[in-house]
């Protein structure tokens, strides 16, 4: 139970609001220690559990990783590409046309993304399907990677269910390179300042 209460613990201070239970906290016990959920037969090495611990943490919001915009339109990832190069930010920008190499870039990668822009109509998957399909990743789901949608498609329904879906932010694109620069810069500055387990080494 000892190990059980530290994951607890770290499960409680970390996950969003709405994400953390108790039976969530022993699932992922379950998951990266390896053994059955009767504690009576719970025989991990305490310094084995801590190494997978420390190795989870590591893996949380990687703040110098790669950011991952899926954008379908040249012209559009071109004016992005500007503005990241303008407002000058160290992490690499990768792009991706529609949702699937995005998902298969994420899952093969030993890089954690910093954070997803996502529009949300794209061929193959579009940024529901996508978001939906990290979330129910429970490897995954437990780096919470910040997702946010970056989208012209603004609707009242859209946001209600980009919300719905824990998506971390829905950001409508600006017409003007000022006030996209402005907002990228927002978005960026934002999640760097957010506390991190791994800022304390």
């Amino acid at each position: 139970l000892f190990f059980t209460d530290i994951l607890q613990t770290y499960l409680m201070s970390v996950m969003p609001t709405g994400f953390y239970s108790p039976v969530m906290c022993t699932w992922y016990f379950m998951l990266f220690t390896g053994i059955g959920s009767d504690a009576g037969k719970c025989n991990m090495n305490r310094r084995a559990y801590l190494a997978r611990l420390s190795l989870l943490l590591k893996n949380y919001m990687n703040k110098t990783g790669p950011v991952v915009i899926i954008e379908d339109d040249a012209e559009d990832q071109e004016i992005l590409t500007e503005v990241f190069q303008k407002i000058k930010f160290p992490n690499k920008i990768i792009f991706f046309t529609d949702g699937q190499e995005a998902l298969d870039f994420i899952n093969q990668s030993d890089t954690l993304p910093f954070l997803i822009l996502s529009d949300i109509n794209m061929p193959k998957l579009n940024g529901f399907e996508l978001r939906s399909k990290l979330k129910t990743d429970v490897e995954l789901h437990i780096k919470c990677i910040p997702y946010l949608f970056f989208s012209t498609a603004l609707t009242q329904k859209a946001v209600i269910d980009a919300y719905s879906m824990s998506v971390q932010g829905f950001f409508v694109k600006p017409n003007t390179m000022p006030e996209l620069e402005k907002t990228i810069g927002i978005i960026m500055n934002y999640w760097k300042m957010c506390a991190a387990p791994n800022d304390f080494g």
